[in-house]
């Protein structure tokens, strides 16, 4: 394995580690590239595990209403929608 592998592996090993909340033993001999890397892998890693239940039901509410307004629109043009496949298809034939 030749030193850039190497480096290459112990930089996926230690995003790894700040992933998961670990301490590294030592970061001075990283180049700024690989600190901002880990940085921002210790930055995503305190994110939310998951949305707001606020930001789901808004999500929902946002997702029901496209499908309401594409049916809507859809039928006004004659066509039904087959929500199995999402294919249009007209009616009669």
């Amino acid at each position: 394995m030749n030193k850039k592998q190497q480096q290459d592996k112990q930089l996926l090993e230690n995003i790894d580690k700040a992933a998961a909340g670990e301490e590294l033993p030592e970061e001075s001999g990283l180049d700024k590239d690989m600190k901002a890397a880990l940085e921002m892998t210790r930055e995503m890693a305190s994110w939310p595990k998951s949305p707001s239940k606020e930001f789901k039901a808004q999500l929902k509410a946002e997702i029901t209403h496209r499908v309401v307004e594409q049916q809507k629109q859809d039928y006004q043009n004659g066509e039904t929608r087959n929500t199995a496949t999402s294919c249009a298809v007209r009616p009669g034939r």
